[in-house]
């Protein structure tokens, strides 16, 4: 009896660092109660998004789908989609056996763009299931359908999809770390975060080159691009001048922009926080809006937003934490339980609609970011001047106190 109870604490003491590091997640310490923001008037009939060949349902969550489902789903969507809609399996350019499935959705002449990114981390579902969602509506939706009405500014006011997407395409990426997260939906590893020990035990995002491998190590890769999903990426955002990047990610409740690593916000903060206060109000009214290191209280070095924003040019570049669970159970933690899939993925779908609705009315085609002075790929900004990364910071950070990989949100 005493020798299975002592195998059973040293099965406990050996599980993966990667699986209990969510414990530091800074919305389990504070408690906070999450609510989600207003729906919009685009409803959907629920039932119809999930016909389709196939049982859903992974990591224990039954509304979820399988990565092979999404790209099914939505490769099937070319036959019937009401806009225009291509897919395709984007290769990478140093090594083409290895591609990310893109969709791009919205009139190809468009001079108005937006690139949107998902699942980067692997245990983030809801993020790639609400890209999922965003491409299953505008496929579904007829002309003068409204999805917002705002008294405040009426510009958005009787606003329908089609005309967005007549005026804006969008090129998503549903799934980064595709086989990372087919670790979580197998429950093989439900809190894996990185790409696969045969993809480098990699953070994607970590693995872009603004300000990269300052501070503690954070599995960024032994050099910046290393990874071809970050690669692909890259190439992507330089293939055409977005106006817009979304980076969605889940374990906060948060809408962010540059810097990760440096404590404070980027030169463009301003006209990003017109478009951030519009989200926050429409969709996610607890959201904290400001700089990610500032907002997230720990170090994000190599991140792919400073990537997009300083040298990629995209001026209206954030990051949206969209879901936290504020529990130990990791894929709870960062996933949206069964019975609130529906209404948060059609809140945050809409959520990148109502941006590319800014990006229309609001955005001139020609507005490029601002970063300030690049050396090297690396920027660095007059208004920092204490060095980042020393022990003594790094004991300050709440987020970096002990020595295991820590299951961070951004």
């Amino acid at each position: 009896m005493f020798f299975v109870a002592l195998c059973a604490l040293t099965a406990v003491a050996h599980i993966d660092a990667e699986d209990m590091s969510f414990l530091n997640s800074p919305n389990l310490r504070k408690g906070k109660r999450h609510h989600h923001g207003a729906s919009s008037l685009h409803q959907h009939h629920h039932e119809r998004h999930h016909d389709h060949k196939g049982k859903t349902g992974v990591a224990g969550l039954a509304k979820y789908h399988s990565s092979e489902q999404i790209f099914s789903l939505i490769q099937e969507m070319e036959k019937t989609c009401k806009t225009h809609l291509s897919t395709e399996w984007v290769p990478d350019s140093e090594d083409p056996s290895k591609k990310l499935f893109v969709a791009r959705i919205g009139d190809p002449a468009a001079t108005k763009k937006m690139l949107i990114s998902s699942n980067e981390h692997a245990r983030e579902l809801l993020t790639g299931e609400v890209s999922l969602r965003f491409l299953q509506s505008a496929c579904q939706a007829s002309p003068g359908s409204a999805f917002l009405e705002d008294s405040v500014n009426s510009k958005f006011s009787k606003t329908d999809m089609q005309t967005v997407l007549a005026n804006v395409q969008y090129t998503m990426v549903p799934i980064v770390n595709v086989k990372g997260r087919q670790l979580v939906e197998t429950n093989a590893k439900p809190c894996q975060r990185r790409t696969t020990a045969d993809e480098g035990d990699v953070d994607v995002n970590r693995n872009m080159e603004v300000d990269w491998g300052k501070g503690d190590d954070q599995n960024w890769g032994p050099k910046p691009f290393s990874t071809y999903q970050a690669r692909i990426l890259r190439d992507l955002a330089a293939k055409d001048k977005y106006l817009g990047f979304i980076d969605l990610h889940t374990g906060a409740r948060s809408l962010m922009t540059s810097w990760g690593f440096k404590p404070q916000t980027d030169p463009d903060f301003q006209a990003q926080k017109k478009v951030l206060d519009i989200i926050k109000q429409q969709h996610c009214p607890d959201c904290e809006i400001g700089s990610n290191r500032v907002v997230i209280n720990y170090e994000n070095p190599g991140e792919v937003i400073d990537h997009m924003y300083a040298t990629a040019g995209i001026k209206y570049t954030t990051l949206w934490e969209i879901y936290t669970g504020n529990t130990q159970d990791c894929v709870k933690n960062f996933n949206a339980p069964d019975d609130e899939y529906e209404k948060s993925v059609d809140n945050w779908s809409n959520a990148l609609l109502s941006f590319g609705q800014y990006i229309h009315t609001s955005v001139d085609e020609k507005e490029r970011s601002n970063p300030g002075f690049v050396n090297g790929g690396l920027v660095e900004q007059a208004a920092e001047t204490a060095p980042r990364g020393s022990a003594s910071a790094s004991r300050q950070n709440s987020r970096l106190e002990d020595s295991d990989d820590r299951l961070m949100t951004t």
